[in-house]
């Protein structure tokens, strides 16, 4: 390596180093700030070079991290790490959302069927089968959606409608946000839609079909 290759490449590293900086608080069981060798938690606030931030907090006594979260302009990126009562949780937050007005439409005979979730035994559609023993996939979201602390704080509620596709190989694709609320909701919205799993495709007569779906899913504080 010669000496201008090797240059520009400290320089580069230094580069990085110096976008991320990261600074960490030390707490009690309270949540009292403490000094560090008296502190359970840790709580980690990192600036990371591609302009995200990460907020990650870990218990010290069982050097556990309970809780991360990576944002960007409020929206959620990457894998989060979340306190449930038992233990801890992860929300995939690891992709892009996608806007728009046009809404899909089902053609020919499924556009006879009015309930795309549900069985319609007039004009012959199954509906798809889900992999979970939830009844219906409204159960589903309903217990596996989380209500976002961010939007919760600033009192942010409203319908998110979003569209997709079940294909006739059982997968969900083509999420895309008709109508949002804000960032956070929206992309938990989309979340949870992801998370769906089949164990049969939707048929019509007997074949498998892709099946477009329109659904609004409500954010509604107590």
């Amino acid at each position: 390596m010669n000496k201008l290759h090797l240059t520009a490449l400290l320089i580069n590293i230094s580069t990085i180093c110096f976008s991320q900086t990261t600074e960490t608080k030390y707490y009690n069981q309270r949540m009292d700030e403490v000094r560090k060798e008296k502190a359970r938690y840790s709580k980690t606030i990192t600036q990371n070079s591609d302009g995200t931030i990460t907020e990650s907090t870990l218990d010290l006594k069982k050097n556990v991290v309970t809780n991360s979260q990576t944002s960007k302009g409020g929206e959620p990126f990457g894998v989060w790490i979340y306190q449930r009562a038992r233990g801890t949780g992860e929300l995939d937050y690891n992709f892009q959302l996608n806007y728009t007005t046009e809404i899909c439409s089902n053609n020919g005979e499924l556009a006879k069927v009015n309930k795309y979730l549900e069985d319609n035994d007039a004009v012959g559609y199954k509906s798809p089968k889900l992999a979970t023993d939830h009844p219906t996939v409204y159960h589903f979201i309903g217990e596996g959606m989380i209500y976002p602390p961010k939007a919760r704080r600033g009192g942010i509620q409203g319908v998110v409608t979003c569209s997709f596709v079940i294909t006739k190989d059982g997968k969900v694709g083509n999420i895309v946000v008709n109508k949002g609320i804000d960032v956070v909701l929206d992309k938990e919205a989309v979340r949870i839609i992801r998370a769906l799993r089949f164990t049969t495709p939707p048929l019509l007569n007997g074949q498998p079909v892709d099946v477009c779906i329109q659904l609004p899913i409500t954010y509604k504080l107590g």
